[in-house]
Order: structure tokens, then sequence, then C-alpha cells
């Protein structure tokens, strides 16, 4: 477990990192490449501050920790009269939707969402939720309510494109530490009016689509809670040092031998998943470094 890096001359001189036997060392190198997603990459970085760097390291333009960006997500369903079988296939997005992705001037947020026509839970999560709404009770309708809702639910994700801004943001809660002493973070996030209006019209627009196909018993909310899972944004890409952390090979502005390839770097986040962006983004960084070597790596060594 990497503690620090440790930086001489705007180099990176190397980590200190934990052992599996909880001894600290140091490992010098000559390149460290991170990959710890958006909120472990500026977590290690403002927890690499030294004189030099002050608040944190390649955050001379401030950005480290901020434009905390996620998916704001809503979510539909409907039940159908027909058994579709909707339990069965890939668990996750099976169709979706880009009608409503792009910016439309007509409506009334900025940049638009992606809909999700997703696969229906097992059983067990089934009949839980049908006992957290107070539509399945144990008795002996039990059966019958339960096979007219398994199989015959269409549920529907609305999945936002968040914009950067930098009031949400993260950083280092030192009041709180974990089990080998560093830092944790505290997360500063709040949903912005536009994406709650792009929620608002995603739900209204499936909500649509349910009751056109004759769905009964239809159920809408958004923010869906604890669907922060497409995070990003904390250590932005840009072409200038002023306005952004990185430039387009993943490359500090401040430190040449230090890169990051996770999703801290991408400017906006897009209403999709970000894996494919993440793994594109990866091989391009790797593949610039491996042609262009004396761009990347410190030489004095």
């Amino acid at each position: 477990k990497v503690l620090k890096i440790i930086v001489k001359k705007n180099v990176v001189d190397g980590v200190l990192y934990l052992d599996n036997k909880n001894n600290k060392k140091f490992l010098k190198t000559s390149l460290i490449i991170l990959a710890c997603s958006a909120l472990g990459t500026p977590r290690l970085l403002l927890n690499s501050s030294n004189k030099d760097f002050p608040n944190g390291l390649a955050n001379s333009s401030g950005l480290v920790g901020k434009n905390l960006m996620l998916h704001p997500y809503g979510y539909v369903e409907g039940i159908v009269d027909e058994k579709i079988n909707s339990q069965i296939g890939p668990k996750g997005c099976c169709i979706f939707s880009h009608q409503f992705y792009k910016t439309n001037i007509k409506n009334n947020f900025k940049r638009g969402y992606t809909i999700h026509l997703l696969r229906e839970n097992g059983p067990l999560t089934t009949s839980r939720n049908l006992l957290k709404f107070r539509e399945l009770k144990f008795g002996k309708k039990f059966h019958d309510i339960f096979m007219n809702t398994f199989g015959h639910l269409i549920p529907i994700a609305i999945i936002c494109e968040d914009l950067p801004q930098k009031t949400n943001f993260l950083e280092l809660d030192k009041n709180k530490k974990d089990l080998d002493g560093m830092p944790g973070i505290k997360i500063n996030y709040k949903l912005n009016k536009n994406s709650k209006k792009m929620l608002s019209h995603g739900i209204t627009k499936c909500k649509i689509l349910l009751k056109t196909i004759g769905a009964k018993k239809i159920k809408s909310f958004g923010p869906v809670r604890e669907t922060g899972w497409h995070i990003s944004g904390t250590a932005k890409m840009g072409t200038s040092k002023k306005n952004s952390v990185v430039n387009k090979f993943g490359q500090s502005h401040d430190i040449k031998n230090l890169v990051i390839t996770d999703s801290s770097i991408f400017p906006t986040c897009s209403g999709v998943n970000i894996l494919s962006t993440i793994v594109a983004l990866s091989l391009r960084i790797s593949d610039d470094i491996k042609k262009n070597p004396n761009k990347y790596f410190n030489h004095s060594k």
C-alpha cells in the first residue's frame, strides 16, 4: 500500500509504502503511473504534499480533488400483464437509448442522459422490494402476488451526465484516519440544478413509455441513493496547467514522470458506464509512453 509519493526537485523519486508485514519501505522509481480511481488518486496526491507542493502533488492549478462527478441516477419501473421473463438474461443494461443524450435547445438543461432497460432482479430481491413497498404480505395470496410480479417487471434506469463544478470536491479528512494512519477523505457533493432538471425530464419520459405499453403500478424516484459508482473528474485533463492537472496523455503538468490513467482525468463524465473510456485512455497513454519514453522517464536516476 502506497502512503506517499516522494518528489525531489519536481521529479518523482519514489514511493513510501507498507509491505505485507506492515513495515514502511521506500521504493525508488523513474516513473509512476497512478490508477487509483477518482477518489484514491487525489487522496494520494493530496497526502503527498511537501514544501514544494504544499497543497498536494501536481496541484498548481488547485484542481486536485475538485470537479467530482458521478452519474445521477433515476429509476422507473412498471408491471405488465404478460409474463415476459424479464428476470432472465445478463444483469445490467440490456437495451439502451441515446435519444435524449445530447444537448437539445428545447430542453431546460445542458447535455443529457441515457435510458437503460434493465433486467429484473432475482426472486429474493424482488420479494424484498415488494415487502418494502407493502405490496407483498405473507399469507394465502403470497405466491399469487409474487408470481404476478416476478417476470412481469420492467425496470428502467436514467443515467445522467453530471457536469464539473468546483463546489463538488473531496478533501483529506485528517480527523478520520485508516488503520495505517493515512487520512481518509471527506466528500462534498451536491446535486446541481441542471442534473435535477435532467432527472425530472428522464423520469417523465420513461413513465410515458411504460404507460404507452400498458404497464401498471408504475413507480419512479430519483436521484437513487448510493449510486456513486462511476466517479470521475478529480484530476482534470486539459491543455494548460492553469486550469487542469494533466495533459492529453495523462502526464502531470507539474511533474513529468507522474502519469494518471484512471477516471479522475475525465473533463466531463458522460452519461454511460465509464469503463470502456478508462481502458481506451489507458491504452492510448501506455502507447505514448512506449513510443516517447524520454518525455516521461527521469533518466537522472
